[in-house]
């Protein structure tokens, strides 16, 4: 009973708590699950379909991903991420899915992306 309550406060009071943060050595080992993962901006491109792709990672090695943001959320921010994100470290949280030979993470609010200053 303790366990369970412990959880649920943690849950109301610290939603992180329940994320894991994790590097990107292993984050082929979390897919389908929620993750948060802090990395630097390398380069953020915008599609013809006005999907925004984010490679966060370490530059010319294995160790980067993908974070989509379709267009159809963009509305969903206060700000351009294409132009207020570049190079920044930030901390995204969200669901690790695999795509194409590829891991990445959908975005679908600014609330899951966090600036790192």
């Amino acid at each position: 009973m303790k366990t369970l309550l412990l959880s649920f406060v943690l849950f109301l009071f610290c939603p992180k708590a329940l994320s894991q943060d994790l590097s990107l050595e292993n984050i082929s080992t979390k897919e389908g699950q929620t993750v948060t993962v802090c990395q630097k901006v390398q380069s953020i491109t915008s599609t013809g379909s006005k999907t925004i792709l984010i490679s966060i990672g370490k530059p010319n090695t294995n160790l980067f991903f993908t974070v989509v943001i379709f267009g159809k959320d963009i509305a969903n921010f206060s700000y351009n991420p294409v132009e207020f994100l570049k190079e920044k470290e930030i901390c995204i949280t969200g669901e690790v899915i695999y795509y194409r030979d590829n891991y990445l993470i959908n975005i679908s609010s600014e609330k899951q992306i966090k600036i790192k200053y």
